[in-house]
C-alpha cells in the first residue's frame, strides 16, 4: 500500500527555529495531508522530528517534554497515557461525507531493542496517524466505481471491506510486529477469546484467510495500551518493562462488530454531510465545490 502516507519531517534547523515555525510547518502538511485525504489518497500522516541527538538520546524526562510539546504543536494539546485522536475526511457516494477519528501514537528512536520495540522509529522521534476505517472505505468507493450497480448497497459494501480489508490488514500488523525479540504486541490464538467470536464458521477464511483464520478476531494483547498516544512507560530508559505493567487485551471489535462503541467513529465513519460546507471551509477547499469535477483536490 504504497504512497498512501503523508510526511512532515522536522529537521535541526526547523528546531533552531523556534516553536512557532515548527508549529507552522506541521500545520501546513496536516493541512494538505487531509485535503489529499478527502478524495481518498492519503490515509495516513507521519510526523518526525529528525535529529542525530534525539535518535541517541536516553529515555528520560526531557525526551518525554520533547515529545509532548511536539504533541502539543500538532493537535494543540498533549497528556501522558491519554488517548487523543485528529480527525479526517473522505466524499464518497459523490456527495456524502463521512468523518474518522484517527489515533495519534507516538514512536522513537528509543524503542529499538525495548520492550516496546513495536513502536522504534529511525532518526529521531515520532507521530504516525493512520486510518484504516478511512482506507477501507475508499476502498469500497473504488469498487462501487467499477460496478455502479453495487452503489444501490452503498451501506452493505463499506461492512464487507471492513471485516475483508481492515480486519486483516490490523491483524497482520499485529502479527508482523510480534515476530520481533521483544514484541508489545500479539495475536491470541481463537481459544484465548474471553467474547463470542465475531465472524460465522463458513466466513473465517474467505475473510481472514488461512493464515490468520486460527487466531482471535474480537482481541489481541500488549504490553502498552496502543490506543494511548504517548505512554508514560516508554520513558522509563529500562529495556525490559517494568513489573508494574501488565499484559493487556485490546480491540480489534472497532472494525468488524457494530457492538463496538467505536465502530462508528474509527471503523464505519460517521456521515457529517450536513457539514459538508465547514468542512470544506475547514479545509480551504469551500470555493472548490462548485468547479466542474470538483471531486478533484488540486
Amino acid at each position: 500500500m504504497k504512497g498512501l502516507l503523508s510526511y512532515c519531517i522536522i529537521d535541526e534547523a526547523d528546531m533552531a527555529r523556534g516553536d512557532k515555525h515548527v508549529q507552522d510547518v506541521i500545520q501546513a502538511d496536516r493541512l494538505n495531508w487531509k485535503r489529499q485525504a478527502l478524495d481518498g489518497r492519503k490515509h495516513g500522516f507521519i510526523i518526525l522530528a529528525v535529529s542525530r541527538s534525539l535518535a541517541n538520546a536516553q529515555p528520560g524526562e526531557l525526551l518525554q517534554r520533547i515529545a509532548l510539546r511536539l504533541c502539543e504543536l500538532y493537535l494543540g494539546k498533549s497528556g501522558l497515557n491519554e488517548i487523543l485522536y485528529d480527525l479526517l475526511y473522505l466524499r464518497v457516494c459523490r456527495s456524502e461525507f463521512r468523518s474518522w477519528r484517527v489515533g495519534v501514537n507516538y514512536f522513537s528512536s528509543q524503542g529499538d531493542g525495548r520492550w516496546w520495540q513495536d513502536h522504534r522509529f529511525p532518526g529521531g522521534v515520532a507521530f504516525s496517524m493512520n486510518s484504516v476505517g478511512h482506507m477501507a472505505r475508499k476502498l469500497a468507493e473504488v469498487e462501487i466505481i467499477k460496478k455502479p450497480e453495487l452503489a444501490t448497497l452503498c451501506k452493505d459494501v463499506p461492512r464487507e471491506q471492513l471485516a475483508r480489508f481492515a480486519l486483516r490488514f490490523a491483524m497482520q500488523t499485529i502479527m508482523g510486529a510480534s515476530k520481533g525479540p521483544k514484541p508489545g504486541t500479539r495475536l491470541l490464538q481463537r481459544e484465548e477469546a474471553t467474547d463470542t467470536p465475531a465472524l460465522a464458521e463458513n466466513d473465517r477464511v474467505r475473510i481472514l484467510g488461512h493464515d490468520l483464520e486460527r487466531y482471535n478476531e474480537n482481541e489481541y494483547a500488549g504490553w502498552y495500551h496502543t490506543d494511548e498516544s504517548i505512554p508514560r512507560e516508554f520513558f522509563d530508559p529500562t529495556p525490559e518493562h517494568p513489573v508494574s505493567v501488565i499484559e493487556k487485551r485490546l480491540a480489534f471489535t472497532y472494525l468488524h462488530s457494530e457492538k463496538d462503541p467505536d465502530f462508528l467513529s474509527m471503523g464505519l465513519g460517521e456521515d457529517v454531510s450536513v457539514l459538508a460546507n465547514s468542512i470544506l471551509q475547514e479545509l480551504g477547499m469551500l470555493e472548490e465545490q462548485d468547479k466542474p469535477n470538483g471531486n478533484e483536490t488540486k
